[in-house]
């Protein structure tokens, strides 16, 4: 069990983990000379007998609160902290507020310094912090007056404490290994060593970890779990990783950085959450509000994003999205507060129910409803509602990302109302009724399109697509395409998609012509014969053949890229998919696409200024970029 102590300055928290611990956690000579806690102090103490109990000593001073939420991120039991002499004071109402906010499932109230009032007094402070925590997870908690310094009251506090540790159940090991880092420091003989609390997931000697949001490769070479040198950590521990890796040459490890499993490295800038305002708060927070994000033991400026209405009034919540300065590592469940802009006061906080929405949709009505669906327990739940709310497919990795699922659980992920579907070497899930009717409409806009074509042997991908009455993405598109080819409802010659149960008419000799330009085309690949070559080739009269092409380009058999040169569709997206690599590599040039498709440098010149002609490229001075996808822009290309 990972304990935390929470008060305002000089309310005796030190003193009291000593009198419980035995251990000093002031451990900086300025907080020792200045007789405060400034950063985050530690101690271990078995409680139980074989059992070590987390102590997070946190600073108490205004100044120091971002270190205080750091410090209480993740813990299982708080302790406030409230002096007699003085009472509830600013920073107890806010570390208050913060325990409420992180959603801190148990704790108790020590009332310290009893040495200092009367029993009226403190009697008085008892009433004055029971009022405090009525609206609170806290309001039941117990009070314990202590005297840490004689000590008095300490001998019942630590039996209290000892029955909750006795009784607290270890966090589950299901997620992906999630550590946030409050302390990095070099260590004689050791090298680097990172310490902060596991938030899921489990680790063990030599595993490799990421330093996220950075994404640099590390190796675990020491754990020490709860101060105890161990052979693996798990979630709920305080643990210190000795970690190993080149990337410790160029990068210093800090506070706010998490050390992540492979599959838990990733960043976002768009968070989907429910967030509640502090009722103390003099007005409403407004929408594109700045602030102070906390989430873990990262600090990062952000601004908020309503999907409805301008503001929330004190006390109020709302689903919304905070739109964040710099990339940070966050899971579906994170707890978070918002502190105002100059960092002085903490105005509100709560959960985060999708650290990805920005990748569920363009718009914001879709991604408020898609935020609604996410809110589901259980993550099969959540899918299903998801692909209903998202007709056009749901990213598998990023909902695996969100909800942090290890691997077995991602195998297990298992809807009855859920298709998974490969598109474009990406996984994506969709209801199965989405999926059954965009079936349903493909095919039948195919048939619809070819019926319009009056007797030509095919329509395009493109053209089918046009008659759609709701429109599917076209990569979706195509991937229907090919799932209704592959059970043969579609039939596929060239670049052109008929029913299966429709016979295309030939006449007998221009079967055998196309049969004839076909061989000589599969055969010659990127380097087809010009027309005037291919008559000669064919055997058929060069007018006549020309005529042939003509028809056939309309047909989408062929495409002519001049009146030299025409190929079959499927050789002109092969060339397509190589300018394509050459552009991301930003040398798409005609020497450099005439050397990786094996053609001559004139039929290179042609090809690139027909793929500029529709729109698939652009030319800039002596290199062409990419405009719109070649599948699309070849689909669309009629000659």
């Amino acid at each position: 069990m990972i304990i935390a102590t929470a008060g305002h300055v000089d309310h005796g928290k030190t003193s009291l983990i000593k009198a419980l611990t035995g251990t000093e956690t002031d451990k900086l000579p300025e907080e020792k000379r200045r007789g405060l806690t400034i950063d985050l102090g530690f101690a271990y103490h078995e409680l139980c007998a074989g059992r070590r109990t987390g102590f997070i000593d946190v600073p108490g001073h205004e100044r120091f609160v971002r270190t205080m939420v750091a410090g209480v991120s993740g813990i299982d039991f708080a302790l406030l902290i409230v002096a007699a002499d003085d009472g509830p004071m600013p920073q107890t109402l806010e570390h208050l507020s913060i325990l409420n906010l992180f959603g801190v499932p148990a704790g108790a109230v020590v009332i310290t310094k009893i040495d200092k009032a009367d029993d009226a007094r403190v009697s008085e402070v008892e009433d004055q912090i029971r009022g405090h925590l009525a609206d609170t997870a806290l309001a039941s908690v117990p009070m314990f007056p202590v005297a840490a310094l004689e000590p008095r009251g300490v001998d019942e506090l630590r039996e209290y404490l000892v029955d909750r540790e006795s009784e607290h159940e270890a966090r589950t090991t299901e997620g992906n290994f999630r550590l946030a880092v409050d302390r990095s420091f070099l260590l004689s003989g050791a090298g680097r060593v990172a310490t902060g609390t596991v938030f899921s997931g489990q680790i063990k000697l030599d595993d490799s970890v990421l330093l996220a949001p950075l994404g640099a490769k590390l190796r675990v070479r020491g754990i020490h779990a709860d101060n105890v040198e161990a052979q693996s950590a798990r979630a709920g521990q305080r643990c210190a990783l000795n970690l190993t890796g080149p990337a410790l040459n160029r990068h210093e490890i800090s506070r706010g950085e998490w050390l992540v499993h492979e599959l838990a490295d990733f960043t976002t800038q768009r968070l989907g959450v429910r967030l509640q305002v502090l009722p103390g708060e003099a007005r409403p927070l407004r929408n594109r509000t700045p602030f102070h994000l906390h989430v873990g033991t990262t600090d990062v400026t952000a601004r908020l994003a309503l999907y409805q209405g301008r503001e929330i009034e004190p006390g109020g919540a709302a689903d919304a999205e905070l739109l964040l300065d710099h990339p940070i590592c966050a899971v579906r469940g994170d707890r978070f507060v918002i502190r105002d802009q100059s960092a002085q006061r903490t105005i509100g906080g709560g959960w985060l129910i999708d650290p990805l929405i920005g990748s569920r949709a363009k718009t914001r009505a879709p991604r408020a409803a898609a935020l609604g669906a996410m809110k589901a327990t259980d993550a099969n739940d959540a899918l299903s509602a998801l692909t209903e709310t998202l007709p056009d497919g749901v990213e598998a990795e990023s909902f695996y990302q969100a909800w942090n699922l290890a691997r077995d659980a991602r195998s297990q992920l298992a809807s009855a109302n859920v298709v998974e579907k490969t598109i474009k070497d990406e996984a994506f899930f969709f209801s199965k009724s989405r999926w059954q009717s965009m079936r349903n409409n493909t095919h039948a806009a195919v048939v619809k399109a070819h019926g319009a074509r009056n007797g030509a042997p095919g329509v395009t991908v493109t053209e089918s697509r046009q008659g759609l009455a709701e429109k599917i993405p076209m990569r979706t598109y195509q991937a229907v395409v090919e799932e209704l080819l592959r059970e043969q409802r579609l039939i596929r010659e060239g670049n052109l998609l008929r029913d299966a149960a429709l016979a295309v008419e030939r006449s007998p000799e221009e079967q055998k012509l196309w049969e004839k330009i076909e061989k000589v085309l599969k055969r010659s690949g990127a380097k087809a014969p010009v027309v005037r070559d291919l008559a000669d080739e064919v055997r058929t009269d060069f007018k006549r053949l020309q005529k042939f092409i003509q028809s056939a380009s309309k047909a989408g058999q062929l495409v002519r890229v001049s009146d030299k040169r025409c190929f079959l569709p499927a050789t002109l997206q092969g060339m397509a998919d190589i300018a394509e690599s050459l552009a991301d590599s930003g040398e798409l040039t005609v020497a450099k696409f005439r050397d990786g498709t094996g053609i001559g440098r004139n039929a290179a010149v042609e090809i690139l200024e027909f793929f500029d002609k529709i729109g698939f490229t652009i030319r800039q001075g002596q290199i062409r970029k990419v405009r719109k996808p070649a599948a699309e822009a070849l689909g669309a290309a009629r000659n």
